[in-house]
């Protein structure tokens, strides 16, 4: 932000596509900022035990309150399959930030469909978000869920990543008393699945 605020300032007002680039690398730098501090401050906040509140939920209901701002906000396809009403005892505004997470970076590193599939599978309940992207290689999947862990540094400052979404993600699921499970093939796709245990 700084170097660019100083080319913007020193040649910039004469020409107009050196103050575009300036502008456009400004804003883009702000937003993957503000996405980066707004991630730590949370992470700040989990050093202390998370508090959760766990009732009845509708799962469907929840997942489609949660999908629907991002459809409106990026014009992108997002689906959600399986049979309702499901009903589960969890933390709604817990699991919505869980989700959250998962879909915008399911959006983040893909162009097409991002789907959610939701199975009852008497026990547990399956939330699936999977996307068409470029996938990630299987070497990283071990490390996915660690604090500051990026695949490709290039991938993330393009589209904003910080390397704490899925760390966050994580400590949710745990205090959810759920499991998070990676699948990913390069050139296909990722899957990221919450199995969360019925109470």
């Amino acid at each position: 932000i700084e170097s660019y605020s100083r080319l913007l300032s020193r040649r910039g007002f004469e020409n107009r596509e050196v103050a575009e680039e300036a502008v456009e690398a400004i804003i883009s730098e702000a937003v993957r900022m503000k996405e980066m501090i707004a991630q730590m401050l949370e992470l700040a906040k989990s050093n202390g035990p998370l508090t959760f509140e766990f009732a009845e939920t509708e799962i469907h209901s929840l997942v489609e309150k949660t999908v629907q701002p991002m459809r409106h906000a990026y014009a992108r396809a997002f689906s959600i399959e399986g049979k309702k009403p499901l009903m589960l005892k969890t933390d709604e505004n817990r699991l919505k930030q869980l989700l959250f997470i998962l879909l915008d970076n399911a959006r983040k590193y893909s162009e097409g469909e991002v789907k959610t599939i939701i199975h009852d599978h008497g026990a547990s309940v399956e939330i699936s978000v999977m996307d068409y992207g470029n996938g990630i290689p299987e070497k990283h999947l071990p490390h996915i869920f660690d604090r500051f862990y990026r695949v490709d540094e290039d991938r993330n400052r393009k589209t904003g990543g910080t390397g704490l979404g899925l760390a966050i993600a994580k400590e949710i699921a745990e205090g959810l008393g759920a499991e998070l499970k990676i699948e990913s093939i390069v050139g296909m796709g990722t899957t990221i699945r919450i199995l969360i245990p019925k109470r």
